[in-house]
């Protein structure tokens, strides 16, 4: 039987989009993390996402950048830079070569989008039993 890979789990939780690009700038052959509008992709300059410009949510899966044509230089990307998320700083350290880009990815695009799906279900069940079926407040205790 295969081993399974361990969940990532980071130091805290921060909020983010579904694209493991966004908010990241590339320095000295590192993802690093600027929380911001960014796109480390378009590399002529600084540039934001294309997508949240155009007042849509940045994710990866309906970006412009990935396309058939950018293939084989996105996987290379995937599958060997390191990146620095904020949340996954080793804490008290002053340095950090990063993590693998492709372990990042796949906390984004899987395991990231599903604990904030989870969350708004556990909301929404709350309100629901707080509400009550019949639409009548309910203390809950």
């Amino acid at each position: 039987m295969a081993e399974e890979k361990a969940q990532l789990k980071p130091n805290y939780d921060l909020p983010r989009t579904k694209c493991p690009f966004y908010g990241f700038h590339s320095e000295l052959g590192i993802f690093m993390d600027n929380g911001k509008n960014q796109c480390p992709l378009i590399t002529d300059s600084y540039a934001p996402c294309e997508m949240e410009t155009a007042g849509k949510a940045p994710e990866w899966s309906a970006c412009s950048i990935n396309n058939e044509s950018a293939k084989k230089i996105l996987d290379k990307i995937v599958d060997s830079a390191r990146i620095a998320p904020k949340e996954f700083w080793p804490k008290g350290a002053n340095s950090w070569e990063g993590m693998p880009f492709k372990d990042w990815m796949n906390y984004i695009l899987n395991y990231k989008q599903k604990t904030e799906n989870e969350k708004k279900e556990d909301i929404e069940t709350k309100l629901l039993v707080e509400l009550g079926t019949d639409g009548n407040f309910k203390y809950v205790l």
